[in-house]
């Protein structure tokens, strides 16, 4: 369970850093669907500085996890390669979000403001997805996916 606890937290820590840091991004992002650019903000749209960020992200929860078991006297061990295998978590849950970001959660336009947004209703023009799943919905999807993958991958380090 050690690698789908490290997994499940890597792909939320590499989601939100690839959010927070892609928005700074210099160029709008490429919806990953299309792969053609969007406006930020839209949902699946991915940037070069939002998925070094998850990389970033994976590997400070590698690191952050082996250092904490390698350094505690409890019953945890972790060997140098989960690091690398958190950093491929947090590269791979952020592309996971974004590609049911993208699919399945809705992303609108309101015509008037030229916001981007999560719900539809009047005014709302869409850009992609579908309106039964929510942004929660997608993160704990991208989370058990990743977490259960990383659970697997770690057996074999």
């Amino acid at each position: 369970f050690q690698g789908a606890f490290v997994g499940y937290y890597t792909c939320c820590c590499g989601d939100t850093w690839s959010s927070e840091i892609g928005v700074l991004s210099p160029t709008d992002p490429i919806l990953i669907t299309t792969l053609k650019r969007c406006r930020r903000g839209t949902n699946g749209g991915v940037s070069l500085w939002g998925l070094l960020a998850s990389i970033v992200a994976g590997t400070a929860v590698g690191l952050t996890y082996y250092l904490a078991a390698t350094l505690s006297r409890g019953p945890f061990t972790a060997k140098p390669a989960v690091v690398w295998l958190c950093c491929l978590a947090g590269f791979f849950g952020s592309l996971l979000d974004s590609l049911l970001g993208a699919t399945l959660q809705f992303s609108g336009v309101d015509e008037e403001t030229k916001k981007i947004s999560n719900k539809p209703g009047p005014g709302i023009k869409k850009i992609s997805g579908l309106t039964f799943l929510n942004n929660d919905a997608v993160n704990a999807v991208s989370a058990i996916v990743t977490a259960a993958l990383t659970g697997l991958a770690y057996m074999y380090i």
